[in-house]
């Protein structure tokens, strides 16, 4: 039985937060330390370190460089995983030029998109490719994973192409709900919901 996503979603940020005291000069840190940064509460902390095996000492908490090895394992942030991206827009560029991705293991190896004008264009040390090129970009790079940044018009053939060339996983950014088969790992980032979430929590707090 895998960790839950819950867990999953909160331990990325206990690994930023190792870091960040590892940089400041500390050897050790605490389930309360991370549950003070994060605004949750120590015992939420425990148990989701505990899903990773990592024991804690008392008093002492979590030796930091264990820790850090440990959510990188788990995290598998140590293993390169390369990308396709396809929809190379406003959005496509900056994740393109994005460096923060290397700490989790990811690279964008190769970029593709429809719009002729932009095919040939050089962003980040990657030429942008036509789709008709997909699946030669995709044996060049070994990719995995497919990234989509076009409009939600464009989403499906996107994923459709992907899925073709042999993608196991896509990271969705487009705002729609993509058929795909169950055999492929899908991950949405949804910024209207994420916004409206973001609204809701203004209205209340102005109240």
């Amino acid at each position: 039985m895998g960790i839950p996503e819950p867990t999953l979603r909160r331990l990325p940020l206990y690994y930023r937060i190792a870091l960040e005291e590892k940089e400041s000069g500390e050897e050790n840190i605490s389930c309360t330390v991370i549950a003070n940064k994060l605004e949750l509460i120590p015992i939420l902390v425990r148990k989701d370190l505990q899903q990773t095996g990592i024991i804690g000492r008392p008093k002492t908490g979590y030796i930091l460089d264990e820790l850090i090895q440990v959510l990188e394992k788990t995290l598998d942030y140590k293993n390169n995983k390369k990308a396709i991206l396809v929809g190379v827009g406003n959005l496509g560029k900056a994740l393109t030029n994005y460096p923060g991705f290397k700490q989790c293991g990811l690279s964008i190896a190769g970029l593709i998109d429809s719009d002729e004008k932009k095919v040939g264009d050089v962003i980040n040390g990657l030429t942008i490719c036509t789709p008709a090129d997909i699946k030669k970009e995709m044996r060049r790079t070994r990719a995995r994973i497919g990234i989509i940044t076009t409009p939600a018009s464009s989403a499906q053939d996107a994923a459709d192409m992907l899925v073709g060339a042999g993608v196991e996983a896509i990271w969705n950014f487009a705002p729609i709900r993509l058929s795909l088969p169950d055999t492929i790992v899908i991950e949405n980032v949804n910024f209207s919901v994420s916004l409206s979430v973001l609204n809701s929590r203004l209205l209340l707090k102005v109240k």
